[in-house]
């Protein structure tokens, strides 16, 4: 009778063994998928390495003063644009992170109503990386959108 429960006692055991060995190689697959493998991943340790874009620049008049409250927007490819920074009483602006997974087409401008910009917008292609880009742009007041019509050359300086 004491053999009997002393080989239930061992086979218990081995069988928790057996588990214990098993909940762990599980666990450690789970977080490890194949092991030796290049795995991607969404977001990396190093910010500096996570794909996407961040910005940032000054809206200045001709003179070098700073505009306030200009609204920057950006948009991808094709779709529309959104609101993404509005300049400070010194006129900088500075943007949020936006993750990017893969290539992708950037387009990006100020707007102040009746007012015009120096460059009208920035276009790029953005290639699968982390950037960090300076955007400034220059103001001109409503009136000034009339005098390159007076102007013998033409256009904004």
């Amino acid at each position: 009778m004491k053999a009997h429960r002393r080989t239930k006692l061992i086979i218990l055991s081995a069988a928790a063994f057996v588990v214990l060995v098993l909940v762990i190689a599980l666990q450690t697959m789970a977080t490890n998928p194949v092991s030796g493998a290049d795995q991607p991943s969404l977001l990396a340790l190093d910010p500096s390495e996570t794909p996407g874009l961040e910005f940032s620049g000054d809206v200045r008049q001709l003179n070098g003063v700073g505009e306030a409250s200009v609204n920057i927007y950006m948009a991808f490819a094709i779709y529309p644009g959104n609101l993404v920074a509005t300049t400070d009483p010194a006129g900088h602006y500075q943007t949020d992170f936006f993750y990017i997974p893969g290539d992708e087409m950037v387009t990006v401008w100020a707007d102040k109503p009746g007012h015009i910009f120096t460059p009208m917008r920035y276009y790029w292609r953005h290639y699968y990386s982390h950037q960090v880009r300076i955007l400034d742009f220059t103001i001109f007041p409503p009136w000034f959108a009339f005098i390159p019509m007076m102007m013998t050359e033409g256009g904004l300086p």
